[in-house]
């Protein structure tokens, strides 16, 4: 569904500017990542060559990670997506990710859990909002939105405590796909957008 604010929808233009590599972007592997991510941090020694390679074992520490209560509740709802959309990401034959701005990722504190639903603002009316590595004050800010930017939804929040409730998957500003994501606690309106997709 596409809303465009004072004249006919564009679907066209709402499709140009939503990049098909991300829409494509397998999905299991975002789920796969933020998964591992929370392990990786608490020092867990991969043994999976995916593993081994997205993670570094250098710094690990242990075979059985000492996790948080929220962090073993978001692990838990990561888990539920991907039951429910069977993944599979063979982490012994595979020595990759197909996760646009992964280093980008790497740099947050909370991720989130990627959804099968995506989403656009396209034309940002509002003004500058910034972006930051964390859902709570402990985050540091990696990236601001700026009036006129296209912004991509593609990522639901975790059931967890935080004061941040929106993660902006990805930010394309003229046409141009920025290193830029991250969490804020501005809550996207339709009026707040040019054009609406998703």
């Amino acid at each position: 569904m596409f809303a465009h604010r004072g004249g006919k929808p564009s679907l066209i233009l709402a499709l140009l500017l939503i990049p098909q590599a991300l829409m494509a972007e397998p999905i299991c592997d975002d789920l796969w990542f933020s998964r591992n991510f929370y392990f990786d941090r608490a020092g867990f020694c991969f043994s999976s060559v995916l593993g081994e390679e997205v993670f570094d074992n250098a710094d690990c520490t242990t075979d059985v990670p000492a996790l948080s209560i929220d962090e073993k509740a978001v692990i838990a709802d990561i888990q539920a997506q991907e039951g429910h959309l069977g993944c599979s990401t063979h982490i012994q034959e595979r020595r990759e990710l197909e996760i646009t701005l992964l280093p980008e990722r790497r740099r947050l504190l909370d991720q989130p859990i990627r959804s099968e639903f995506e989403s656009a603002c396209v034309g940002f009316l509002g003004s500058e909002l910034m972006l930051f590595s964390g859902r709570d004050e402990t985050g540091e800010e990696i990236g601001t939105i700026e009036k006129g930017d296209t912004i991509l939804l593609y990522h639901a929040v975790p059931n967890q405590k935080g004061t941040r409730d929106t993660f902006v998957s990805g930010v394309f500003r003229n046409q141009e796909m920025m290193p830029i994501l991250g969490w804020t606690n501005f809550v996207l309106r339709e009026e707040d957008c040019a054009q609406v997709a998703g």
